[in-house]
């Protein structure tokens, strides 16, 4: 998932235009004012609220703005820098709006900021902080409501509406205080009938987003594990701790990036999620794979925490299903098959199929407490660590140390 920031990078921009717009300015009016006619910075308005760019429904206009009008802007913003010229005669006016020099510089000032400013034209402040790509990479995939049957070679009807709501509801209540303590206001927006195949999450201002849609609900291969999977590594992006998405200016610094949602789901969310549930109940309807069921009992001694384990994996199998139906890949993804790669540099994209999935048993077989948070800063914090644990820490296929 790649980030693009609204704005946190467009106030950047324009800060940085403004720093040069107003020192060109500047260097332009000691060239032409009248001796001794400078006024100090105490003493005139802030450029900025001279040269702001005009705004319509949040987009920047400045770059559209014609070079004339933008000079006119330049003459008054000059004007300001030297001092009221009313009070000149037309000679002294003429010295300092005229001149071809003048307009050279002004022209050279005003470009660089347009130019920058052109930058953030198509950010607009409502994306504020938004993940452009969801928790699957963009795709054409449409399941409106009502949908039975088949769909790109799988069959079934994913979940039912009041089962996105109980993922949902659960979540709400184990996040909506943790995100409040961090000074945010979870906001889950229950888009069930919206066809869209995917999941995405957003931070605008205080507000701690995420857009949960019925399309990937409905997909054929989401079971409730899966969804809560999905929910979890929304979340995850808020407070999935290191590694973050790196990004111009720091943009979106703020997001856990894709293999660490991943993890995030999987180690801390489902466990918390599914803790209260019967889940050996649940397990003799829907048994787990059984590789996968193999090494959750060798690596966890309490019944219960086995079985949680188990559960979890469930939630692994059903997404790597969606993975591979969307990326129409002919060999299955499978846990005991793990991808060997390994990155030199963290990957913040989606890592492959097969590497999503090991990350999610991985964060399954991790032995650290549910209650030992994660950091911002140090991955190795709350979570297991290659070198230092045998199993359960971040695979290399995405991430390096």
């Amino acid at each position: 998932m790649r980030c693009q920031s609204g704005t946190f990078l467009l106030a950047k921009l324009r800060i940085l235009a403004m720093i040069l717009g107003e020192a060109s300015a500047e260097g332009s009016a000691k060239a032409r004012c009248p001796s001794g006619q400078l006024r100090s910075r105490a003493e005139r308005a802030p450029l900025g609220t001279l040269f702001q760019a005009r705004r319509s429904s949040g987009i920047e206009l400045l770059p559209s703005v014609p070079l004339m009008a933008i000079e006119t802007t330049a003459n008054r913003g000059i004007a300001a820098l030297c001092g009221n010229t009313a009070d000149r005669g037309p000679k002294e006016r003429g010295k300092t709006m005229s001149s071809r020099t003048f307009r050279a510089l002004t022209r050279r000032a005003f470009t660089t900021t347009a130019l920058l400013a052109s930058l953030s034209v198509s950010l607009s402040p409502a994306q504020a902080h938004t993940l452009c790509e969801g928790f699957l990479p963009e795709n054409d995939m449409r399941i409106p409501v009502g949908f039975k049957g088949s769909f790109r070679g799988l069959s079934g009807s994913g979940i039912t509406e009041p089962e996105f709501n109980d993922v949902l509801n659960r979540l709400d209540k184990i996040y909506a205080p943790i995100v409040r303590k961090e000074g945010g206001n979870l906001q889950i927006k229950r888009l069930w009938s919206d066809a869209t195949v995917n999941a995405s999450a957003q931070q605008i201002g205080t507000s701690w987003v995420l857009n949960m849609y019925g399309g990937l609900a409905r997909h054929p291969a989401t079971n409730v594990e899966g969804f809560a999977l999905v929910a979890c590594h929304e979340m995850g992006h808020h407070i999935g701790g290191a590694p973050k998405i790196a990004g111009w200016f720091g943009a979106n610094g703020w997001a856990t990036n894709e293999g660490g949602s991943d993890y995030f789901a999987t180690l801390k969310c489902l466990r918390l999620m599914f803790a209260t549930d019967d889940n050996e109940a649940i397990l003799n309807q829907r048994p787990p794979d059984a590789y996968a069921a193999q090494l959750c009992d060798k690596q966890f001694a309490r019944p219960e925490d086995r079985l949680l384990c188990k559960r979890i994996s469930l939630g692994g199998s059903s997404v790597a299903g969606l993975f591979q139906a969307l990326r129409k890949e002919t060999t299955p993804p499978r846990f005991d098959t793990p991808d060997t790669s390994r990155v030199r540099k963290t990957n913040d994209n989606h890592p492959a199929t097969q590497c999503r999935l090991d990350t999610y048993l991985a964060g399954a077989l991790c032995p650290v407490d549910v209650s030992v948070g994660l950091s911002n800063s140090d991955y190795r914090q709350g979570s297991c660590v290659e070198g230092a644990d045998a199993i359960g820490f971040r695979p290399r296929c995405w991430f390096a140390p």
